[in-house]
């Protein structure tokens, strides 16, 4: 008569075969015990990348497994936890052993792995060693897959490489791309300061800027309808923008020039301008305590959560302390060898009314505190955030005087994609199916175009 096997014995082969297979997309080594396990089915010893990336180096740590598969050891199961009976001799013998043991059962419903550390869970649990013996397993966070290498190498006193060389790593700068520089126009002045030209108007005035006997702006000198041509004389000089960058003598006054541009396009967005602090903040609500945004990740193309741009707080007994914080930003232009930028660095505004700055020394805790919740993603989501208000949405802010586009920026940062990347970071680099083209940082590309080239 033909041996039989049993139904339970595939689904435990299936099991180990499982846990073979995350073991070595952990690029680790699993050995799977031949004799009687008497509670151990195998042993993992963890493989370390070489820190120069030229390969791997086994580290001479391991951690033993135990094993379990099928559906009766899967109990209490729900959509986010279930538990594993287990035998009190076995939890000691794994509590008390020389190796540390990583309890890993399979879920045929789920057909996942999950597992936990015993020593790890009879420290968390004061009533382990009470019956029911059971092993708890979190379906979120107990999941066994090829993520679960850096508690494996936890367990087994070893750090891996901070540095994955096998990934790329895609990096978004906290800079915008000019596209189009306006053009600049330059005369003899026939003011001294600015003054004498602010008073004559009551209206919108182009920026300017008096340096020594020049008059520098964008408004177009050579046209006689020019609002600002009254206050020069002389011969008219114009300069494209990648020539006023270059020049050392044009270019403070040129970057003046479109800093000025830019306060003028944000105003009209709603934010405002603190000389003191240097920074653009947002408004706060003409009625209410809170002015929130609803906006679209210019990076996935989704909606984002709604963000506050102005909200009013209160503390202590009585409300004793009360203050308005506002998402606000360092934006200026930077060169970068021919190229121009907007840089955006994320800050947060304080006042006590909705423009005056609140006290320094009170701010501080407040900004210590805020700083300390936000990392990596959330200052990208500020970045990402202020490139989308300043294009109102679209993939390109562009902005207009006297009815002409002189100025173009991109709203999606400018990115590297790195040789390299940091274990198990969400910013690791999959090659898209459909490139979103972008410019890198390191592109030589010329960006510019000229303002007059379009109507």
């Amino acid at each position: 008569m033909a041996k039989t096997v049993p139904r339970s014995k595939f689904t435990e082969w299936k099991g180990l075969d499982r846990i073979q297979q995350v073991v070595h997309d952990m690029k680790c080594i699993w050995r799977e015990m031949e004799k009687d396990d008497f509670g151990i089915d195998g042993e993992i010893e963890v493989v370390t990348q070489k820190d120069d990336g030229s390969g791997y180096q086994p580290t001479g740590r391991f951690v033993k497994v135990q094993a379990k598969s099928g559906d009766k050891y899967v109990v209490s199961d729900s959509e986010s936890a279930f538990a594993t009976p287990v035998r009190k001799d076995d939890l000691e013998q794994w509590h008390n052993g020389t190796f540390p043991v990583v309890f890993i059962v399979y879920h045929p419903s789920d057909d996942k792995l999950y597992a936990r550390e015993v020593r790890e869970y009879v420290r968390s649990d004061p009533e382990s060693f009470k019956r029911p013996y059971r092993i708890p397993f979190n379906k979120k966070t107990d999941e066994f897959n090829s993520d679960f290498f850096d508690k494996v190498a936890a367990y087994a006193g070893t750090s891996p490489a901070r540095i994955d060389f096998e990934e790329r790593e895609q990096f978004f700068a906290n800079l915008l791309p000019v596209t189009r520089l306006p053009r600049m126009y330059e005369a003899k002045s026939k003011v001294k300061k600015a003054e004498t030209v602010f008073d004559k108007f009551d209206g919108h005035i182009p920026p300017f800027r008096i340096t020594g006997t020049t008059f520098r702006t964008f408004d177009d000198l050579l046209d006689e309808n020019s609002s600002l041509r009254q206050f020069t004389s002389g011969r008219v000089t114009k300069i494209g923008g990648c020539e006023a960058i270059t020049d050392d003598d044009r270019y403070n006054d040129y970057i003046f020039l479109l800093n000025s541009l830019l306060r003028e396009h944000l105003f009209k967005r709603g934010v405002l301008f603190n000389k003191e602090f240097r920074r653009y903040y947002f408004r706060k609500p003409k009625e209410g305590t809170e002015r929130k945004q609803e906006w679209v990740s210019i990076r996935t193309g989704k909606k984002a959560p709604p963000r506050t741009l102005a909200g009013f707080y209160e503390y202590g007994r009585e409300g004793q302390i009360k203050f308005w914080r506002h998402l606000a930003a360092s934006i200026r232009f930077i060169a970068l060898g021919e190229h121009i930028y907007i840089q955006i660095v994320p800050k947060y505004f304080f006042t006590t009314d909705g423009k005056t700055p609140w006290d320094s020394d009170s701010v501080g805790p407040y900004t210590t505190r805020i700083k300390a919740r936000e990392f990596n993603p959330q200052v990208l989501n500020h970045v990402l955030f202020w490139s989308w208000h300043l294009g109102d949405g679209k993939p390109e802010m562009s902005i207009r005087e006297n009815e002409r586009v002189v100025f173009k920026a991109k709203c999606e940062s400018v990115t590297a994609i790195s040789p390299f990347a940091l274990r198990l970071d969400p910013a690791v680099f999959e090659e898209p199916t459909s490139l979103m083209i972008q410019p890198s940082l390191f592109s030589d590309d010329d960006l510019f175009g000229e303002d007059d080239d379009e109507d």
